[in-house]
């Protein structure tokens, strides 16, 4: 993905410089967690958050709201800890769930068993253990606390700045891991396929340099880190070439 930053002179980077994308959760999960909830209505309602306790610092802009919530400031798409599972049998909306969720919770083969077939974000344990239900002894403010809030993802950037000091590109994969007893099933990577959607998204595409047939062609083998690398290095040599 390419970054014009022509119009912010402010903005600057070196070569090897990192840059710091703020993914935005997929919709689905959104819903399914709205919904387990009971949200759906009151999604967008202004909430205040504050801290019960002084010196205590929130990381969450208040007021927000669940929508805002869910899709900006939370880690809503990243596995349940068996923990997390455990505390959450004293919420469930029958004397049954609760069990399945407290036997979870307790048992670390249990816990890996299901892992492996089952990808559980919040929004999806909720409503598998629970088809239909609704989780109204659940309070938002737990889930604001248990919940890791949503951290920038670091790329490397491939290009130079001494040849592009206006335009900035990174370059990832990806990221569809299959589950370990479902490889029908995969495991989205939150930030490359928002970055994906995105590019998909944005009008026209980047024009690549075209090659002749007869231009040597060379092949470079490594991690993904080394090959940015490479390009780097080509394109600083390439200003030293004869015109």
């Amino acid at each position: 993905m390419e970054l014009d930053i022509s119009d912010h002179p402010e903005l600057r980077y070196r070569t090897g410089d990192h840059l710091a994308v703020y993914p935005i959760n997929p919709d689905h999960e959104i819903q399914l967690l709205l919904r387990a909830l009971d949200l759906e209505d009151r999604a967008e309602k202004p909430l205040l958050v504050q801290p019960l306790e002084e010196g205590v610092t929130i990381k969450i802009p208040s007021p927000t709201s669940a929508l805002a919530l869910f899709r900006y400031y939370l880690e809503i798409s990243a596995p349940v800890s068996r923990e997390t599972v455990g505390q959450l049998a004293r919420f469930a909306p029958s004397a049954e769930v609760a069990q399945n969720l407290t036997t979870l919770g307790k048992s670390k083969e249990a816990y890996a068993e299901h892992i492996a077939k089952n990808h559980i974000t919040l929004g999806r344990l909720l409503t598998l253990v629970a088809p239909g239900s609704v989780w109204d002894k659940l309070p938002l403010s737990y889930v604001v606390e248990t919940l890791p809030t949503l951290q920038p993802r670091y790329y490397s950037i491939s290009l130079s700045s001494t040849v592009s000091a206006h335009k900035l590109s990174i370059t990832c994969g990806v990221d569809n891991s299959t589950l370990q007893r479902d490889p029908s099933r995969s495991i989205r990577g939150v930030t490359t396929n928002y970055l994906y959607a995105l590019g998909k998204s944005l009008n026209g595409d980047s024009k690549q340099p075209e090659f002749g047939p007869e231009a040597p062609t060379y092949a470079l083998s490594g991690p993904g880190d080394a090959l940015k690398g490479h390009y780097v290095f080509a394109c600083d040599l390439t200003l030293n070439f004869p015109q």
